[in-house]
């Protein structure tokens, strides 16, 4: 089966890791797989196996991109394409469009909890996701949610009908995971062996909602001889530094920026939180399962609840809500959870597994005779 996906670059967001992580497992099962990218810019490209043709549309924006892959659809002809994040949905849907053809069904993954970031959110641009969806979502074949949150999200926003809109969670624990995790790569946090270490990932930025989390680790700060390590960089690093030195405890806070291998960083901690205001899945979450790490996380729409099996591999706290954020995060470092049982949720969300479940959704979408893998 010859297989595309789909997306804008190889810059360091959870979407381009899950689609590459997804097509170097197809290409490793033996399918023809092309990267189709708006442009080839990114570290992330690096990870891509030798066997994925990648496919560089030389574009700087995606919409530059509509007429190159239009030309795209005619000419290389994949069974499946699979595009990735709304905008690029939006374009991969034009483009079919524009083709004039259906030989390639068409699969658009939504990968966040879309109604609230459009109220979230003060960009005009991302305000106008919604009528997109609208839109153009319903000529796509399939549209898949990253988490069954996200799924009955897109399905009520876009007016999609029930049978058009599915989810399949997204492929977190892969070989490089694995590699990562093993590697003994020298990381010192702690300014004593008595402190514990709680520890965050992620953009820098609204939706992550740091905020919140220095306010309630200055709370926890009162009780207890404890760490705060950032991981990730973003527009208000500067802004939560600030905040981090207005509540005295600067002294307690890392900011360690982005770092290619996190899970050298997790598997110091005592503790993984995430506050964000919305997530499609949170990949992070899982990694830090696999970690073997308690973990604390807001409530929010719609992914944590769903990975954290409603509350049971982790403490789940009302958004915005510092206070009770500290109360989870003090529960959770005087009474750590079960570390094997943590690694052992994570491993439900193995590329083997997830690249299965898309397989039985390309089976009901190509003729049988077209499945067999490419020589």
């Amino acid at each position: 089966m010859k297989l595309t996906f789909f997306i804008q670059d190889f810059q360091g967001g959870g979407a381009q890791h899950m689609f590459i992580n997804t097509a170097n497992e197809f290409a490793k099962r033996g399918h023809q797989v092309d990267l189709l990218v708006v442009n080839d810019d990114g570290p992330n490209k690096a990870r891509v196996y030798t066997n994925v043709n990648i496919v560089n549309m030389g574009k700087s924006r995606s919409l530059s991109a509509l007429l190159p892959m239009s030309r795209y659809y005619k000419e290389a002809k994949p069974n499946i394409l699979l595009s990735a994040m709304t905008h690029s949905n939006v374009i991969a849907t034009l483009a079919r469009i524009l083709s004039f053809t259906q030989t390639t069904k068409l699969i658009v993954t939504e990968r966040t909890f879309l109604s609230v970031h459009i109220q979230e959110t003060a960009s005009m641009r991302d305000k106008s996701f919604s009528l997109a969806t609208k839109l153009f979502y319903r000529f796509a074949d399939k549209v898949i949610g990253i988490s069954k949150g996200v799924a009955d999200d897109i399905r009520a926003l876009a007016y999609l009908k029930a049978d058009k809109v599915s989810y399949i969670y997204n492929p977190v624990v892969t070989e490089q995971l694995r590699k990562d995790f093993e590697d003994d790569q020298e990381v010192s946090l702690k300014d004593n062996p008595q402190q514990k270490l709680i520890i965050t990932s992620g953009r820098l930025s609204f939706e992550k909602d740091q905020e919140t989390l220095l306010h309630a680790f200055a709370i926890v700060r009162k009780t207890q001889d404890v760490k705060l390590v950032l991981l990730g960089n973003g527009p208000l690093e500067e802004k939560l530094k600030q905040t981090a030195a207005e509540l005295d405890i600067s002294e307690y806070v890392h900011f360690a920026g982005f770092v290619q291998n996190s899970v050298a960083y997790m598997k110091q901690a005592n503790l993984f939180v995430m506050t964000s205001l919305l997530e499609g899945f949170c990949n992070t979450i899982v990694e830090a399962l696999y970690c073997g790490l308690s973990v604390v996380s807001t409530d929010c729409p719609s992914g944590p609840r769903e990975i954290l099996d409603n509350g049971n591999y982790g403490h789940l706290t009302p958004v915005r809500d510092a206070a009770a954020l500290a109360s989870g995060m003090i529960s959770a470092l005087e009474h750590p959870f079960d570390a094997q049982k943590q690694k052992e949720r994570a491993l439900c969300f193995t590329v083997d597994a997830i690249c299965d479940e898309y397989l039985k959704l390309f089976e009901t979408l190509v003729p049988e005779d077209q499945l067999k893998c490419a020589a």
